[in-house]
């Protein structure tokens, strides 16, 4: 028999595995394991073992000696077993021939000998393609999934057995094809049902089409949580590209998923998350919250609940887009590049400035719950609204109101003109420019200059912060599809940076 890999999983990356078998005169039923296997792995002997002989196949009756290359790198998890079993049978003699001289498989194996769905098979496959593989066997129910790599045939395999025939030819199994875009919900979390709150439905549509992170604060009951779930509807659907790297991060920590990604994600952790299920690390350095919303919306309701710790841990990858992970396990760099929205009330009550409703809250406790904001991360925050309690007679009122499909044709255009504007570009869109292409693309008429100066005198504007103004000027610019920054555009970025009650 020809070379049979596996994979493990190293973060969101796969690491491809050679397996190495020798049968050894020896004591009868011993089963060595080298090469850093974990604890998952050493257990797949048994696992194995009972499934080869629920499939019809004999055990060798010798010592087994099995080596996963390379021997310096920690492997871990049930993906290993069903190309140690593949492995095992060629070396005893059971296959045939051979069809496929390079065969990369990945499957848990159930002791009856079925084959089971792991997680990470679409990364494990785009591994594949650095080594020259000529078929890849993947459980059944995620191998469309797999196919995405387009690395080498994906063979769909429901059993060992099947498996088996796959290789010795013996099968008549089509390639997978590659996994279908997961299916939308027309109409599902329109802007639409959010009554009144026109500049906050502004500010959402400047941050779906420039990425810009934003913060709504305001009383419980005003609309923020309804706001920021549609946002997602706003986005344009992602290119081959992202959807097939939001594939490879879903696929990480769904083994069940055999749909293609292709609307933005969205996730909304609870306020009680620790600062690794936020940004990613454990044991197994598994993607954090804000990896699995790459390329679209990490959505933090009650934000000022968050502990501080975790609030603080985003500093870094929204000013970076990536996020390095390190532990004793070792280091990973994931991808993070998210439009954070944020909601919070703007005081522990809720109802600091409320106009019926009197605040129960001292001026001490005010400052003590948004002050678990810091100044650098506002800063990083490029809209703050604040989303004011909605009159009753403006929620009974019928009328026209402007929905998702209309506002996200104005995105789209938006992100067109800045396609063409960074086409030389690793920038793809306006809040991720650099401080170069702020320079060149974000210079507003006089007046908005004179205005943007005036602001920064008055409200000690930091440079972080006017760079920000900027590039959120540019994005209302783009909405209009103006290819100049008017004092209109620099006066809306204005607006749109509320200052929390009592924050210093």
């Amino acid at each position: 028999m020809g070379s049979i890999f596996g994979a493990t999983l190293f973060g969101i990356d796969a690491l491809v595995v050679e397996i190495e078998v020798r049968l050894l005169s020896g004591q009868y039923g011993r089963f060595l394991l080298t090469g850093l296997p974990g604890a998952a792995v050493r257990e797949s002997r048994d696992r194995v073992k009972a499934a080869i002989l629920a499939s019809g196949y004999e055990f060798p009756r010798k010592s087994v000696l099995v080596h996963l290359a390379p021997a310096d790198q920690r492997k871990d998890g049930p993906l290993l077993d069903l190309p140690l079993a593949l492995a095992l049978l060629a070396e005893s003699g059971q296959l045939p021939h051979e069809r496929f001289p390079r065969v990369l498989a990945a499957g848990e194996l159930a002791l009856d000998g079925r084959v089971r769905p792991v997680r990470g098979i679409l990364a494990i496959a785009a591994a594949a393609r650095e080594l020259d593989i000529d078929a890849i066997l993947a459980p059944a129910e995620i191998a469309e999934q797999a196919a995405l790599a387009h690395a080498a045939p994906v063979y769909p395999v429901r059993t060992l057995a099947e498996a088996m025939a796959v290789l010795a030819g013996t099968a008549s199994v089509d390639p997978a094809r590659p996994a279908q875009p997961e299916v939308d919900v027309e109409g599902e979390d329109d802007v639409r049902d959010v009554r009144g709150q026109e500049l906050a439905k502004q500010a959402l549509a400047v941050a779906a089409a420039g990425m810009h992170n934003l913060l709504l604060v305001g009383p419980p009951g005003s609309g923020k949580t309804m706001l920021a779930r549609r946002l997602r509807a706003l986005l344009p659907a992602l290119g081959d590209d992202a959807s097939i790297e939001c594939s490879r991060i879903a696929s990480v920590v769904d083994p069940t998923r055999n749909t293609r990604v292709s609307r933005p994600p969205f996730r909304a952790p609870h306020h009680t998350a620790s600062a690794a299920a936020l940004v990613g690390g454990g044991v197994q350095l598994r993607p954090g919250e804000i990896t699995l919303a790459h390329n679209g919306v990490l959505f933090l309701d009650e934000f000022a609940e968050f502990p501080r710790v975790v609030i603080e841990a985003l500093r870094q990858p929204l000013e970076e887009r990536t996020i390095t992970v390190s532990r004793v396990a070792g280091t990973l760099t994931f991808p993070a590049d998210v439009c954070l929205v944020a909601a919070m009330n703007p005081c522990p009550c809720g109802y600091r400035g409320h106009p019926k409703v009197a605040c129960r809250c001292s001026d001490h406790e005010v400052r003590r719950y948004v002050q678990r904001l810091s100044g650098p991360l506002l800063d990083r925050i490029d809209l703050r609204v604040e989303v004011a309690a909605v009159d009753v007679r403006e929620l009974l009122e019928p009328g026209p109101r402007t929905g998702s499909i209309d506002l996200r044709t104005a995105i789209v255009r938006a992100r067109e003109l800045q396609t063409e504007r960074f086409t030389r570009s690793l920038t793809r869109v306006n809040a991720q420019m650099s401080p170069k292409e702020v320079e060149r693309f974000c210079v507003p008429d006089p007046e908005g200059h004179r205005l943007l100066l005036k602001a920064a005198d008055t409200q000690h504007l930091s440079a972080r912060s006017v760079k920000r103004i900027l590039r959120v000027a540019r994005t209302v610019a783009d909405l209009r599809g103006s290819a100049t920054i008017a004092s209109a555009d620099v006066a809306f970025a204005l607006a749109c940076r509320t200052t929390l009650p009592l924050h210093e």
